[in-house]
């Protein structure tokens, strides 16, 4: 995040996905170990993806079509208010 605040600290006010990428070139208990630090670090879920196996992309894609819904249904209900 503080890579994000020097760029622009109205980031930080926007949801986040913490995503570790290349996991088909770990080792499945490195990747799990790290996949926990990154959980724990940014107090929220952490997803492992590899583009070249397929693997927690149906995951990651879920999650984020969820946050743009859930966004999109809030900004409908403030406009309606």
């Amino acid at each position: 995040n503080a890579e994000l605040a020097r760029h622009d600290p109205a980031l930080l006010e926007r949801p986040q996905l913490v995503v570790l990428t290349k996991c088909d070139l770990l080792e499945p208990n490195v990747r799990d170990a790290l996949l926990d630090e990154l959980c724990e670090a940014s107090g929220t879920n952490a997803f492992g993806i590899s583009a070249v196996s397929g693997a927690g992309i149906r995951e990651l894609t879920g999650a984020m079509y969820e946050r743009v819904a859930a966004r999109r249904a809030e900004q409908y209900s403030d406009t309606e208010a």
